[in-house]
């Protein structure tokens, strides 16, 4: 079990164009909350209650850096 747990991917694309970031294998009553943030710190996605097959969609350009947050206030353990 996890408490307030925190992943954290940094993406640096090679393109430009919309992606879209997939939550998969979590385990039976668990959601996760995902966020991204582009290289300002500011908020370009997000979902707090997410759960197996729900996402989050957002712009990106090449060259640019943007950060991926998948957060669990508490419970079991996940995989993405």
């Amino acid at each position: 079990e996890y408490t307030d747990q925190r992943n954290v991917y940094i993406l640096s694309p090679g393109f430009s164009g919309k992606i879209k970031v997939s939550m998969s294998e979590l385990q039976n009553g668990v959601s996760v909350a995902l966020y991204a943030f582009n290289y300002l710190d500011e908020t370009i996605d997000s979902d707090t209650y997410c759960v197996n097959g729900d996402y989050i969609s957002f712009y990106v350009t090449a060259g640019n850096t943007y950060e991926i947050q998948v957060r669990q206030d508490s419970g079991l353990s996940f995989i993405i």
